[in-house]
């Protein structure tokens, strides 16, 4: 997968479940070879972000969202950030219009939707949903479609949450919450069913701080007060409840924190503000899963409720209490790991990123090989995932393009050898304006000649390109000599097209570019030749680009051979009846090829010659291919053995 750089944003970090999330997440892409940075308020979970970049923007806790605004803005166009990803409602709204198409956003819970709140949530061009309801909540309530949500979990590392149980008679309470008024109804029950409970060889321990805290100390105190030997303690806010849930035996809790116990073991009661679904086990595990473990639409919970249920698992065995606990944590693993949370994030990021794109290259000048590279290209890239590909030519050099490049779209630099200043700077210098526009950038095709000056201005895109897609194995060596770290051996994407069906002719193609004046009369030797040998009826030239065209009805007036010229299409058709092709034109030699015609290309052409060195070394005996020179005397055809185990296997490398 290719690398990305994402960017988090959230209000804080500090203690809490989507908090939580976001760290986790975070750091397990960041290891998973991503480029992360998280934005946020800072908070007591910063230290957690371990190989993870973290910007703190204090402004988010005093709410300045003008300032707020600007300071983003700035971040963004520095970073230049492939997904940007908001798990807040204030952070949604902050980056709707600075993500340029590129937001996804995490649900984590149902959002107030009254006037005005509702019309200034954003929820992205993507969503992610941490459970089924809050999924229809968002089509239901917000009116989001449902192809743009994608159900995740929270995922939780095992590796940190894992069961320490000691083999004795005490057992061991936890209840993990933010102690806030919309959160903290199971730890008041808590204190209120405690004690009914046999205070021998019981603890309790509440964790979390909120607005509730000081009324829930002040509960604790007078329960203390009214019966000194319960063993109930109150830590406020933890960086790290690893520790108090790994001995644990029992949990009392919702979402993120039970989903934690239970990999470390514990029985666990749901049990929260929203509802009440008793002891988790594999009978209420699908109802469970629809809330994200919130309990909403439960029934209400109680502090009678909670003792029933504490009593039951205080009774039963320690053998049975830790059985209870190791199928907890195996459900956990084989659900809720954080693997399959970056995988439904990733899975995300690169529908964001392949929405759009810019198809670039030497297309709207009525050259055969390049119209067909932008037919195929176009194909390839909605195969790969593109539904919008935007292509940037003589016709279409419109602003239309250069704003979608600035606003977020990716640039395919396809073609022939784009990347190259033999023939022209000016083009060169064209190119690599486009590439300084774009967020990403991939390159398909060959590369040079450059001279040493093009040489160091095209190494700089090669080591920031995503890919650099080599469509022979000398431009394969070529970009990694001038530092491309991401390049791949592909092929020309034209021989992906289907080609039509080839027909018996005797028919000889050539495919000459217009020479110098140097080589000219050498072409004209040489085709005199071939018509000495092969007969002038037999001959054809077509001018597959409008600058050979004179040249062309030149020499086939000299030769009183056949001229044509065409579109892309009756090229092809023309080929088909051919059997065999002379060219110093790359793409005559990749069609014939495609349509499993001997040929020969010029040697005098560096795209040709890398070409027909990939195929002999591609193909043992490959002699349905080799290179000319204008002073060879051609005295027979060769045959087409091999040449279609060679065409499936240069297509295999698309």
């Amino acid at each position: 997968m290719k690398k990305l750089r994402i960017c988090m944003v959230c209000d804080s970090l500090d203690l809490g479940g989507a908090e939580t999330h976001v760290v986790t997440l975070a750091v397990r892409l960041a290891e998973m070879g991503h480029e992360v940075t998280v934005v946020s308020g800072g908070g007591r979970l910063v230290h957690t972000l371990l190989g993870v970049k973290h910007i703190v923007l204090p402004r988010f806790r005093k709410r300045a969202l003008p300032r707020l605004f600007f300071s983003l803005s700035r971040i963004f166009r520095k970073g230049k950030y492939d997904v940007i990803h908001a798990h807040t409602r204030l952070s949604a709204f902050l980056c709707r219009l600075l993500a340029k198409k590129r937001l996804v956003v995490t649900a984590h819970w149902v959002f107030d939707a009254s006037f005005p709140k509702k019309q200034l949530t954003a929820w992205g061009n993507e969503t992610l949903a941490v459970s089924p309801d809050i999924s229809d909540y968002l089509t239901d309530i917000y009116g989001c479609k449902k192809e743009h949500i994608t159900v995740t979990v929270n995922g939780i590392d095992t590796e940190r949450f894992f069961p320490q149980k000691q083999k004795t008679v005490m057992r061991r309470i936890v209840c993990c919450t933010r102690m806030d008024r919309d959160r903290a109804d199971a730890a008041f029950a808590l204190l209120e069913a405690i004690e009914a409970l046999p205070t021998k060889d019981i603890s309790l321990t509440l964790i979390g701080d909120g607005d509730r805290f000081e009324e829930l100390k002040h509960r604790h105190e007078k329960l203390k007060a009214r019966n000194p030997s319960l063993d109930v303690r109150l830590t406020g806010g933890v960086a790290d409840v690893a520790p108090y849930l790994t001995d644990a035996d029992i949990f009392v809790g919702v979402s993120r924190a039970a989903l934690e116990a239970m990999a470390a073991g514990c029985a666990t009661i749901l049990a929260g503000n929203e509802g009440y679904l008793s002891i988790f086990s594999p009978h209420n595990a699908e109802e469970a899963e629809k809330s994200n473990f919130c309990c909403r639409g439960a029934e209400e919970t109680t502090p009678k409720r909670l003792a029933r249920d504490l009593l039951r698992l205080i009774r039963v065995s320690r053998e049975e209490l830790l059985f209870m606990g190791e199928e907890n944590r195996r459900y956990v693993c084989s659900r809720y790991g954080v693997d399959r949370m970056a995988k439904d994030a990733l899975a995300v990021y690169e529908k964001i990123c392949k929405r759009q794109c810019v198809l670039c290259g030497y297309y709207g000048f009525h050259n055969v090989g390049d119209t067909l590279l932008a037919r195929a290209l176009t194909e390839h890239l909605k195969k790969e995932g593109y539904a919008h590909v935007l292509l940037l030519s003589k016709k279409l050099l419109s602003l239309r393009a250069f704003f979608a490049l600035l606003h977020g779209y990716n640039l395919i630099l396809g073609g022939g050898n784009l990347l190259q200043d033999a023939t022209s700077r000016r083009s060169l210098q064209f190119y690599l304006f486009c590439t300084s526009l774009a967020r990403r950038v991939e390159i398909y095709g060959g590369l040079g000649p450059l001279s040493f000056t093009g040489e160091a201005r095209v190494k700089k895109l090669l080591t920031r390109a995503e890919y650099v897609h080599a469509r022979t194995t000398g431009d394969l060596v070529y970009a990694k000599r001038l530092g491309a770290s991401r390049v791949r051996l592909s092929a020309d994407t034209v021989l992906a097209l289907p080609f039509p069906k080839k027909e018996k002719g005797e028919d000889i193609l050539l495919a000459f570019h217009s020479p110098s004046v140097r080589d000219e009369p050498a072409i004209i030797a040489f085709t005199l030749s071939l018509c000495r040998t092969f007969g002038c009826e037999h001959l054809c030239i077509f001018s597959m680009h409008p600058d050979d065209k004179s040249f062309a009805k030149r020499l086939a007036l000299l030769c009183r051979i056949e001229h044509e010229m065409g579109d892309c299409d009756a090229f092809l058709s023309r080929l088909a009846k051919c059997r065999a092709v002379f060219a110093s034109r790359l793409h005559a030699g990749v069609c014939a090829l495609g349509t499993e015609i001997p040929f020969f290309l010029w040697k005098g052409d560096q795209k040709c010659c890398f070409f027909i060195e990939d195929l002999k070394s591609t193909v043992k005996d490959a002699d349905f291919c080799a290179l000319f020179s204008y002073n060879d005397r051609i005295t027979e055809l060769p045959k087409a053995d091999g040449i279609k185990k060679a065409k499936d296997h240069m297509r295999n490398r698309i």
